[in-house]
């Protein structure tokens, strides 16, 4: 059985799910839907709402000795963030290769997986603690994904130029700078997509854009733009 060791003691995958109430948590994810214009995927199957809540819950026991959320109790991840994911789970296309730039705890990157397993996904964190939590957390939801420990260079790493079919990054950096950084990550044709706060997206009317609303009623966007060449 898989462990996970927190501030001196460990606890096992399975005992995070212990006390869940599945049908409490999937009324959170209905309500984080409710703010979407397009809502073309259907409320995720239970097992993916088990790996969703697994993910949640090993990042509040984790932000106990990382710093890895402001949010305090699953509700807030799944009102505050979990919209995001459900937002690019739309939009994405299908078995798009995908970046994630400076994860962090692995949101949104890690819910969209766990929603879309079709993506292939990797993440780019350059912070070791942050790193150890993105593996544990992919281990203990089984989900696969590739984990870059480095931080994205400018021009970025060879490796990473051109590999993929959409990029994203939240709160790394501004969202204009953002996108003008992603566009070697991406191929011709490829999207690359920042996700804009609450006072930015309503300053933005980008024709290819999408909003969403959260929960509370406060308004995120997408903000896309396509690789030309």
């Amino acid at each position: 059985m898989d462990l996970v060791f927190i501030i001196g003691t460990s606890v096992s995958a399975d005992q995070v799910s212990d006390h869940r109430d599945a049908n409490a948590f999937a009324g959170l994810v209905a309500k984080a839907r409710r703010g979407l214009s397009l809502g073309k995927l259907p409320l995720p199957a239970a097992p993916v709402l088990k790996r969703l809540e697994t993910y949640f819950e090993l990042m509040l026991q984790w932000n106990r000795a990382v710093n890895l959320t402001g949010a305090a109790s699953v509700k807030a991840l799944a009102l505050e963030h979990l919209p995001d994911s459900l937002a690019l789970a739309e939009v994405l296309p299908t078995a798009a290769r995908l970046v994630d730039v400076g994860s962090g705890g692995g949101l949104p990157a890690i819910a969209l997986k766990i929603l879309r397993p079709d993506l292939a996904l990797t993440m780019v964190e350059p912070r070791a603690k942050r790193v150890s939590f993105l593996r544990t957390a992919l281990r203990d939801t089984g989900v696969a994904a590739t984990v870059v420990p480095e931080r994205l260079s400018e021009p970025p790493q060879s490796a990473l130029l051109g590999q993929f079919d959409a990029a994203i990054s939240r709160a790394t950096f501004a969202p204009e700078v953002w996108l003008i950084l992603g566009i070697p990550l991406v191929r011709p044709g490829g999207l690359i997509i920042a996700l804009v706060s609450d006072d930015e997206s309503q300053k933005r009317n980008d024709s290819e854009s999408w909003r969403y609303r959260l929960e509370d009623g406060r308004e995120r966007l997408l903000r896309m733009v396509r690789r030309s060449t």
